[in-house]
Formats: structure tokens, C-alpha cells, sequence
């Protein structure tokens, strides 16, 4: 997937969100793509590590 691409991702998952949609009518879609756990309770954003939590700022903050 291309970066503008998971862009493009983003941005739907965003508006699907704002239209009523659940993360637990979402979330089994993305698990088709990407390797996500079942379970809540073990699902983390990136860890402590300085590029997962670049990654989550670029993919989840807003920039003015």
C-alpha cells in the first residue's frame, strides 16, 4: 500500500467513524490486512519505542 494510499485508509475509517459506524464493525475488515488480536485487552498503538510513537503522531494527530 502506498503512503498516499493509507492516507486515503485513514481517511475513510475517519469518516465511517463519524457516520455511526463501530470500531467493532470495522475492526474485522482491517484484521483482513493487518495482523490485529481479537481480544481488546491485548491490542496496543506502538509500544514505547520513538519511531511506533512517531508513527502514531503522524497517523492520528491532526497538524493545523
Amino acid at each position: 500500500m502506498t503512503d498516499a494510499e493509507l492516507r486515503g485508509q485513514t481517511a475513510e475509517f475517519r469518516r465511517r467513524l463519524a457516520a455511526g459506524e463501530t470500531l467493532d464493525e470495522i475492526l474485522p475488515e482491517v484484521g483482513k490486512r493487518w495482523s490485529i488480536s481479537s481480544d481488546p485487552g491485548q491490542r496496543a498503538i506502538c509500544g514505547a519505542s520513538s519511531g511506533g510513537i512517531c508513527s502514531f503522531t503522524v497517523a492520528f494527530v491532526e497538524f493545523p
